[in-house]
Formats: structure tokens, sequence, C-alpha cells
């Protein structure tokens, strides 16, 4: 089983369709789906991945000093990290 990281902030429509793309894929059914989304989010982000039809889980990030998203993607990495067994693979999914 390999782990999806998938970052997210300010762009519900793109994640809209990044969560559909990866929802069809082949072989989206033996991976597990980890979304970060980084502080203060669009408000139509929570539906979206509340619409996600996979297992999946969610990080919300509370508010942070840090300038840009790679604190966001580099722990949701390491987070990954954690998730994953040994040879399983992680992939990082940007929504746009």
């Amino acid at each position: 089983m390999s782990v999806v990281v998938v970052p997210a902030w300010r762009r519900p429509r793109l994640l809209r369709d990044t969560c559909r793309h990866l929802s069809e894929a082949i072989g989206a059914d033996l991976c597990r789906f980890l979304f970060v989304v980084d502080r203060n989010p669009h408000r139509m982000i929570r539906y979206v991945l509340d619409q996600f039809p996979l297992p999946h889980q969610t990080v919300w990030r509370p508010p942070h000093l840090y300038q840009g998203n790679s604190w966001n993607v580099l722990d949701g990495l390491a987070r990954a990290l954690a998730m994953a067994g040994p040879g399983e693979r992680i992939y990082l999914v940007e929504e746009d």
C-alpha cells in the first residue's frame, strides 16, 4: 500500500479536480490518502474533502508564522513516512 500526501490551502476548485482524478486513478483503492491543509484555508476546502470517496486522513494546521507552504509539505511527508510500512512508496500530489 502507498501513502499519497496532498497539501491544500486556498484553492478549492483545484483541490476538487485533484480529488476527482485521484479517486478515479487505477490502484487508488490500494492507497492511503493524507491531506495536509495549511493555516487559514478557504472555507470550501472542508466541503471538498468531505466529498472525497476514499478513506483518508486530514491534518488541519493551526495558525503559524512560517511563510510559504514548505513547512506544511515537509511535515506532511514526515507524517507519511511514519504511516508507511517497509517498502511502501510515498507520493506527493499538489492540487495545482
